[in-house]
């Protein structure tokens, strides 16, 4: 949901970034009064300022729409919410990825990532693979997104800081996926943000 994005976008105006929405095909259009958020996607878009404005960005923020990669064989850094299925996470340093999270359908009880992986519905590609296991996927939200984009932010400009608790946070996400699992060893980071706010979902 492009909403979810609304929060993260203003934060990045208010820094003095120009936030381009980009897509081909897109749903609906971005609302916004603040001129330094420009839906590029519904009015402005073409196949060379795609590719232009990838490579000149600060970081790109995104999803599992492919347009994240020409974003990435620049060497521009890359943050990606919504990432599902987690076999199959962003496996480029700099870059920041974010899951969506499992619940139970009918119960709202979100499940961990280990178990998750340990019971093999983490390759499920599809809406209807997971509602044939029980499950819902739930999107990240305006906060996750926005704690994401704010720590890529400062680390690109060298004034992240993180404490022994973070970094002990981020290895026992990694953790989760075995040796042989085609996410294990990934160099990408995990929003520090959503590791604490959903502890419970990597124990």
């Amino acid at each position: 949901n492009v909403e979810n994005c609304r929060l993260m976008a203003e934060w990045l105006a208010a820094q003095g970034f120009w936030v381009l929405r980009m897509g081909a095909a897109v749903e609906k259009p971005v609302s916004s009064d603040n001129p330094r958020i420009i839906d590029y996607a519904s009015g402005y878009r073409s196949d060379f300022g795609d590719i232009f404005l990838l490579g000149y960005c600060k970081f790109f923020v995104g999803d599992t729409a492919g347009i994240f990669w020409p974003a990435g064989i620049l060497g521009v850094p890359v943050a990606l919410t919504n990432l599902v299925p987690i076999t199959h996470l962003y496996p480029i340093a700099g870059s920041m990825v974010m899951p969506k999270k499992y619940r139970r359908a009918g119960t709202g009880v979100l499940v961990s990532y280990r178990e998750i992986v340990a019971t093999g519905l983490d390759g499920i590609l599809d809406t209807q693979g997971h509602q044939d296991a029980g499950m819902e996927l739930v999107e990240n939200s305006s906060e996750e997104i926005l704690g994401m984009v704010s720590e890529m932010n400062a680390r690109i400009d060298g004034t992240w800081v993180a404490t022994p608790e973070d970094e002990e946070l981020h290895e026992r996400f990694w953790s989760i996926f075995p040796e042989g699992h085609p996410s294990h060893g990934c160099p990408a980071r995990v929003p520090i943000d959503f590791l604490q706010r959903n502890r419970s979902l990597i124990v």
